[in-house]
């Protein structure tokens, strides 16, 4: 994983905490639990008090940190808003950020090359911009999802791209990557009205699920390959920069790791683990 990744990875994972922890925080507040210690990060505190509530800064800028007033003593309902508070809010925020990121949806209809980018397979091919790919192998493109569903299946190794270059045809020969990027990224137009927000929601519900399974997707390649982490991050997030057809790569980017990170704090704390929100749930 390149450090870009690892530097968006560790802002999300500390404002994801930070949002998990501060839904909590304000639901507790509400019920009548009030917080008795908020740190903010980890390891050696230095502290100041305020009544009976005590506030801290670590060390380590990782995460939120609250302890309140038993909430035993709060009614069970009362407990159950509380413990939900803090994955509500995740699922919320996490809502709210992909949706922001997927409203500026441009949409490539039709396989036409916009940029080609140094170094890659279709560079080396001579795929030029304003090509129209027409044929990948023997089976032809209609649209720009068409021609990334062939690319992402095939095997590898050198295969003929027919294009249309200024109305003549040509054959290429391009060394195709297993299962990777050509390196292209097509022509598109911004949606609007209906059909933009349609996208938005769209690519908010189902993005993080793809995400899951292009994770596990890595994690087993990296486990039969014995590869590097690289395995697991690279493939993913560079198909996506490279060769996505929606907004800025880097917000994009931040977005879906954000999402993906909230998620874990939305599913994980629910697991009914001691110390965790789910044993909390339990308890009577």
């Amino acid at each position: 994983m390149s450090s870009i990744s690892m530097g968006f990875f560790f802002i999300c994972l500390v404002l994801a905490h930070l949002v998990h922890e501060g839904g909590h925080l304000i639901a507790a507040w509400l019920m009548g639990a009030r917080p008795l210690v908020v740190q903010l990060g980890l390891g050696k505190s230095h502290t100041r008090s305020s009544g009976r509530l005590q506030v801290g800064v670590a060390s380590v800028p990782l995460g939120l940190f609250c302890g309140f007033e038993p909430l035993a003593a709060l009614a069970r309902w009362k407990r159950t808003l509380v413990v939900l508070a803090g994955p509500a809010t995740s699922w919320t925020l996490s809502f709210l950020v992909l949706y922001t990121a997927f409203s500026g949806t441009r949409e490539a209809r039709l396989p036409v090359v916009e940029t080609v980018f140094p170094g890659s397979a279709a560079q080396r091919a001579g795929i030029q911009p304003d090509d129209h790919i027409r044929r990948v192998g023997d089976r032809p493109v209609e649209t720009f999802d068409e021609l990334k569903k062939r690319v992402q299946s095939h095997p590898g190794g050198a295969v003929p791209v027919t294009i249309e270059r200024r109305g003549a045809p040509m054959v290429l020969t391009v060394e195709m990557p297993a299962g990777g990027p050509i390196g292209i990224r097509p022509q598109t137009s911004e949606l609007v009205g209906l059909d933009a927000a349609a996208a938005a929601a769209i690519g908010t519900l189902t993005m993080p699920l793809e995400t899951l399974a292009d994770t596990t997707k890595g994690l087993a390649l990296l486990v039969r390959s014995r590869g590097s982490m690289q395995t697991v991050g690279g493939p993913v997030l560079i198909y996506r920069a490279s060769e996505g057809t929606q907004g800025s790569a880097f917000w994009r980017l931040f977005a879906e790791m954000f999402a993906t990170v909230s998620l874990l704090f939305l599913l994980l704390p629910l697991l009914p683990i001691p110390g965790f929100d789910g044993a909390r749930l339990l308890r009577r």
